[in-house]
């Protein structure tokens, strides 16, 4: 059980770094498209923010819940 338990919290820790990347990358697209008064790359941005912290939020809540399924 602790081998499960180290790798769910490796997996929380890459998704989790994999989401803040992504929504760094994002905001700094989106402060580029807007003081480029560029629509496309703000929009972009946005998404590619909104992306990662939905990413963020998955690896701190939904990957957890895998030690709990398999502790079962």
């Amino acid at each position: 059980m602790e081998f499960f338990t180290e790798v769910i919290n490796v997996m929380k820790l890459l998704v989790c770094g994999f989401g803040a990347g992504m929504a760094v990358i994002g905001g700094i697209n989106f402060a580029s498209g807007h003081s480029q008064h560029n629509a496309s790359k703000k929009e972009d941005g946005m998404g590619q923010l909104m992306g990662g912290g939905g990413i963020f939020l998955i690896g701190i809540l939904l990957v957890p819940k895998l030690a709990e399924f398999f502790s079962i």
